[in-house]
């Protein structure tokens, strides 16, 4: 699998920052950006803010069982478009 074109990650500090590390963007987010505990926290995060990356996507839909996995994504759909 490529690695993602961007990191994110929650750190100490106020407003964004962004550097380029071997090709890469590695962008840190103040505190008032970090997600919720949970893995549809974590997806919610990642697609907000760094995209679709399908491999990833499908990387995660392998581990995960559909029926758990189905629900909670179509639940969390139908709040965000409330």
């Amino acid at each position: 699998m490529l690695p993602h074109h961007q990191v994110s990650f929650v750190a100490p500090g106020s407003g964004k920052r962004e550097r380029v590390e071997g090709g890469r963007s590695i962008v840190l987010y103040p505190p008032t950006y970090a997600p919720e505990p949970g893995l549809f926290h974590q997806l919610e995060f990642a697609l907000k803010y760094e995209g679709v990356s399908l491999e990833i996507l499908s990387a995660l839909f392998e581990k995960e069982p559909r029926k758990t996995l189905e629900p909670r994504l179509q639940e969390q759909f139908l709040k965000g478009s409330a």
